[in-house]
């Protein structure tokens, strides 16, 4: 499938804001906001605890919105997905991003996690204008992610170190699209999980 970005040039994602705007675009078309049994939010500038409004925010988080049958009410999940972009422009390096990611995840850790309850483990992308990287945060490093080839040949999630992928070609659409099916498909990584990633 072509890319749904393929006629934004190269000037259109030197701003942060573009860049952002449509990367929230994507993630609520795949974490889409409704009221049925899967009900997500893409919460943009996420503090790392709940209740705090002053330190470093993720500018986008992707979360669940869980129902408690006993009491009648809604909660909010752990993160399901941090998001961190930059535009092309940026004088941020892919460390610094991944970084930045980190220093979110282990904040949230430190402090209960960033919507109450345990420590917690979850998926990570980073961007910088029309790149894109995933990692996967374990409850203390982020290790990073791609796409390989199981056994029998078929595309599968692997603990390893892709390139950057450019989303307005199709190879990157493609990458992009496999991956963000492979998060909907296991919203809640474990960091079991993520250690039996295969290589």
């Amino acid at each position: 499938m072509a890319s749904p970005y393929l006629h934004h040039d190269d000037s259109y994602w030197s701003a942060e804001w573009r860049v952002n705007g449509v990367w929230n675009a994507i993630l609520t078309s795949y974490f889409p906001h409704s009221t049925n049994l899967e009900d997500w939010i893409v919460a943009p500038e996420a503090y790392p605890t709940y209740d705090e409004t002053q330190s470093l925010a993720a500018d986008l988080c992707v979360v669940g919105m869980e129902a408690d049958y006993d009491n009648g009410t809604y909660h909010i999940s752990t993160p399901v997905l941090t998001y961190e972009g930059k535009g092309a422009s940026s004088a941020r390096t892919w460390p610094q991003i991944e970084q930045q990611i980190l220093d979110w995840c282990l904040r949230g850790v430190q402090n209960g996690n960033p919507f109450g309850g345990a420590p917690f483990c979850c998926w990570a992308i980073g961007t910088k204008g029309k790149y894109v990287k995933f990692w996967a945060f374990n409850g203390a490093q982020l290790l990073p992610l791609g796409i390989g080839q199981n056994a029998v040949g078929h595309a599968e999630v692997k603990q390893r170190v892709d390139p950057v992928q450019d989303i307005t070609t199709q190879q990157g659409w493609g990458y992009v699209s496999f991956m963000l099916n492979a998060v909907r498909g296991n919203p809640y990584l474990t960091a079991q999980e993520i250690a039996a990633l295969p290589h």
